[in-house]
């Protein structure tokens, strides 16, 4: 991307076989190919560059994809941290906006994902005769501090722990591999959940690891729900859905004609 320069000839980049990493992933240096990736900023900024130096109108568009795919898999650390560099690439144009009374930027989503709540309560008691009901727990302190400590995706660890012997050599490697990873020590009860999933492995490993943090096989699946409870439980965060949600949409603008949205 550095080297990409102000050429006028069109520019590609392919920097992965498939879904580039997710940010958690990629700074952190999870998989070979990881220091080959650029961030969504860095793609941005060469993107800016070339276009400028055409000195012709240009119209940019860049989409923070993986976003959707963590929330469709309800790994809300994932989602939080491309969110963040989803920012961190609003930032870049933001510069251009404030440099020329030329540049418009509009920012908006497609839709919502995944129903993400704060607040998370669990065994909700129906009486069923009286026609209410009571929750067995008081509402869960929203902790974002929990998801600031995760250092993989739940997809990728999930995928880790079903395929790589030593990740499960003994309950203690795969406990500290976890708390690690997350940020949250499984509970025996967990480490349990974690060894009958692992017995699931319904895929070869090799075909697994083709999409490794986004787990197609019943192991990777079910593991990833097991890890996804347990930072959900302690950060106060529950979701609804591995879907699309009807949340309304917000549209932001910057630019001489940010007006004309509002």
């Amino acid at each position: 991307v550095e080297r990409s320069g102000t050429g006028q000839k069109p520019l590609l980049g392919l920097f992965a076989d498939g879904d580039m990493d997710f940010q958690v992933d990629r700074v952190n240096e999870r998989r070979p190919t990881s220091t080959q990736q650029p961030s969504l900023a860095d793609m941005t900024r060469a993107a800016l560059r070339r276009l400028k130096a055409t000195g012709k109108p240009y119209c940019l568009l860049v989409e923070g994809s993986r976003i959707d795919h963590a929330l469709h898999s309800n790994d809300a650390a994932s989602a939080a941290l491309d969110a963040l560099a989803y920012d961190d690439m609003v930032r870049e144009v933001l510069e251009e906006v404030r440099g020329g009374d030329a540049v418009e930027m509009l920012s908006v989503a497609d839709h919502s994902t995944g129903g993400l709540t704060l607040g998370m309560q669990e065994t909700f008691d129906l009486d069923y005769a009286g026609g209410a009901g009571s929750w067995k727990t008081p509402p869960r302190k929203w902790r974002p501090e929990v998801l600031a400590e995760t250092k993989m995706s739940t997809g990728l660890l999930a995928s880790t722990l079903c395929c790589d012997p030593s990740a499960f050599s003994t309950a203690d490697a795969a406990r500290d591999l976890v708390s690690s990873s997350v940020g949250v020590t499984p509970s025996s009860d967990e480490l349990s959940l974690m060894i009958e999933a692992r017995a699931r492995q319904s895929l070869p490993c090799a075909v697994a690891a083709a999409a490794s943090d986004w787990p197609r096989s019943s192991c990777g699946m079910g593991m990833q729900v097991i890890l996804n409870k347990m930072v959900h439980t302690e950060s106060g965060i529950a979701t609804t859905t591995s879907g699309h949600t009807s949340e309304d949409i917000h549209v932001y603008a910057a630019g001489n004609n940010r007006r004309s949205f509002g």
